[in-house]
Formats: C-alpha cells, structure tokens, sequence
C-alpha cells in the first residue's frame, strides 16, 4: 500500500510541475487591446496599427502559446514585428522574415514560440492587407 501511494504522490507532483511549468511559460496576448506593426525592411517602411476587430481576434488567437529557450537562426528583426499592448504591459512577437520557419521570437530575447503552417497563412494574410509579405 505504501508503495501504491509513493506512486500516486510522485505523479501528482510530476503533473503539478508540469502545469506550474507551462503556465510560466505561457506567451498569451490576450490582454491587448491595441496591436501596432512594425516592417522596416529594404525601401519600405510601414507602422501601422491593426483596428479591424475580426483582425485584432484572429491574431489574439493564433498568436499565444507555450515560449521555450533556444538560440534558432531563423531571420528574426525587431524591424519585422508585431507588438501587442494594453497601455501597461506588451509583447512583441517577430515572425522569422527570411523564411516559412514557423516561430516567434518574444520581444528581443532568446525565447520563441512556435505557430503552424495554417496559423503563419493566416498569420501573413492578415499582415498582407497592412503591406507587409512574409516571407520578405
């Protein structure tokens, strides 16, 4: 019986960690209420904030997830971003511009989160109304 319950114990516990870990590492951009993007890439220039409600869901949508440590050489630029905020607190998102990679870098650090194929179309038909082509 002791056995049985150490077993139980040490699994809650593993599953615990597991939640703790992935809401620490939860990149979610639901709290925005602006959204402003950011593409300086050859001769264009574009700051342009996004207004279109439908728009401004979408992108809430597709654009959270679990962010993890890497170092990914993917063409990520600060010129190249999306940057979500609510007055006090945001995020920018970097979409890799040089190519189809499917992740994000967060702000300007090491931490990425990753999107699928149908969310970085989505994600670049939405970016294509504004002028801005991915990948550029």
């Amino acid at each position: 019986m002791r056995v049985r319950a150490m077993v139980i114990a040490v699994a809650l516990l593993i599953i615990i960690v597991c939640i703790v870990w992935a809401k620490m590492n939860y990149i979610s951009v639901r709290f925005a209420d602006e959204i402003a993007l950011r593409y300086h890439y050859g001769d264009t220039q574009i700051d342009a904030a996004i207004t279109d409600d439908s728009e401004v869901s979408e992108l809430k949508r597709i654009l959270n997830g679990i962010s993890f440590r890497d170092n990914l050489s993917c063409g990520f630029s600060m010129d190249v971003s999306i940057t979500f905020s609510d007055g006090n607190k945001s995020i920018t998102l970097c979409p890799a511009a040089g190519d189809t990679c499917p992740f994000l870098r967060v702000n300007d650090s090491d931490r990425y989160i990753r999107i699928s194929n149908k969310q970085r179309q989505q994600l670049a038909n939405i970016l294509e109304k504004y002028g801005m082509v991915l990948p550029c």
